[in-house]
C-alpha cells in the first residue's frame, strides 16, 4: 500500500515538462523552444507561451483583429481566455483624454505571470496592425521550432 501511494505521489514529477515557445518581444528574432523557464529568459527580452497555446492564440488574435477592424462596438474591458494560463486582455477607453485601445497578452503559471503589451491607448488601425503582426510572427515562425502539437 505504501509503495502504491508513493508511486502516485511521485508520478507528476516524472511527466514531461510543458514546452515553452519563447517569442522575441520585438518580433525580430525567431522563436525558440525551452523545456523550462528562467528569469534570465524574461530579462533577456523573451516572452513565453505554452507550445499548446500557440495555434489557439493565433486564431484568437486574427479573430480579434477582424472584430476591431470591422468597427464593431467594443466593451470597456474584455478578457479572452485561450487556456487556463493564457489570455488576451482588451481595454477600450472612450474618454477624450484617454481615448484608445490597450491590448495585452498575459501568460501565467504557478511560478510566474508575464504580460506582452501589443498596443497601448492606440487607435483601431494601429491595434489591428499590431494584432496581425503578432499573429503573423507566430504563424511564420512556428515551423522553425518544430514544437509538438
Amino acid at each position: 500500500m505504501k509503495t502504491t501511494m508513493l508511486f502516485w505521489c511521485l508520478l507528476p514529477l516524472c511527466s514531461n515538462a510543458q514546452p515553452y515557445v519563447m517569442m522575441d518581444r520585438q518580433l525580430a528574432e525567431p522563436i525558440r523552444i525551452h523545456e523550462s523557464l528562467s528569469l534570465d529568459d524574461l530579462a533577456g527580452g523573451a516572452f513565453p507561451v505554452y507550445a499548446q497555446d500557440v495555434d489557439p492564440l493565433v486564431i484568437t488574435l486574427d479573430s480579434l483583429a477582424r472584430h476591431i477592424g470591422n468597427g464593431a462596438a467594443l466593451p470597456d474591458a474584455m478578457e479572452t481566455s485561450i487556456s487556463p494560463h493564457c489570455s488576451v486582455l482588451l481595454w477600450h477607453q472612450s474618454e477624450a483624454a484617454n481615448q484608445g485601445l490597450t491590448l495585452v497578452i498575459r501568460v501565467s503559471s504557478p511560478s510566474f505571470s508575464t504580460p506582452l503589451h501589443i498596443a497601448a491607448k492606440s487607435n483601431r488601425k494601429y491595434a489591428v496592425r499590431r494584432l496581425k503582426q503578432v499573429a503573423d510572427y507566430l504563424r511564420n515562425n512556428r515551423g522553425l521550432a518544430h514544437y509538438p502539437k
